[in-house]
């Protein structure tokens, strides 16, 4: 099943964070994760809506949160090197 987050804009102006998934081409909502009063706070359910998705399905983020960089100080410049074929037709 492919489960989705969903935020909607509450009546009280928060946004609420769902895990819904459609069957037979109708939104169920699988579970409701919370209500988020600022942009810190949204962060951090939709961070709990991808965990739950992630512990049901068993299948890691193709692109996850985290983010690694590497330091350009552990490399060392060698320079460029081009190589180019002509080929003559006829």
């Amino acid at each position: 099943m492919k489960y989705h987050i969903r935020k909607v804009k509450t009546g009280s102006n928060n946004i609420a964070v769902q895990v819904i998934r459609y069957i037979n081409r109708k939104r169920v909502i699988e579970k409701h994760i919370g209500s988020a009063h600022n942009q810190g706070e949204l962060r951090i359910q939709l961070d709990n809506a991808s965990k739950l998705i992630t512990g049901k399905t068993k299948q890691m983020p193709l692109f996850p949160e985290e983010e690694t960089f590497v330091s350009l100080d552990q490399f060392e410049y060698l320079g460029f090197q081009y190589t180019f074929l002509l080929t003559s037709s006829g």
